[in-house]
């Protein structure tokens, strides 16, 4: 049997690991909640992303994602909501956009599909 992680294990396991800074996503760029400082997409790099499925309503789902500010030298967490419409499509990851390949992980839950963020926008295919 499968053992799916919840949005909580996969937080917490983040955490313990040094993703300790929250960011939001604004067009293109990052909010840095705690320092309240813009981040534009070449002073970050996503190196890791777990996808989930709400399992009780299916109405939606949710990518979190670990983040590196190599110019501030620290690690956090940003949590994007996806709609159940998207999150039934499958869709691929520019990686030459927002991920460091030498560092990138994926953990996709329920095997349907991952996330593209194309100049800070969702992308379906």
């Amino acid at each position: 049997m499968k053992i799916i992680p919840t949005k909580q294990e996969i937080i917490i396991d983040l955490h313990e690991r040094g993703y300790s800074h929250d960011f939001q996503l604004l067009g293109n760029d990052l909010l840095w909640i705690q320092e309240k400082i813009l981040l534009h997409p070449e002073e970050f790099s996503i190196n890791e992303y777990h996808q989930i499925r709400n399992r009780y309503s299916g109405e939606t789902g949710l990518i979190i994602f670990g983040v590196i500010v190599f110019s501030h030298s620290v690690k956090g967490i940003l949590i994007k909501h996806i709609p159940k419409k998207k999150m039934k499509r499958k869709t691929v990851i520019d990686t030459k956009k927002i991920i460091n390949p030498h560092y990138h992980t994926q953990k996709n839950y329920n095997n349907r599909s991952s996330i593209s963020l194309n100049n800070g926008k969702e992308k379906t295919s």
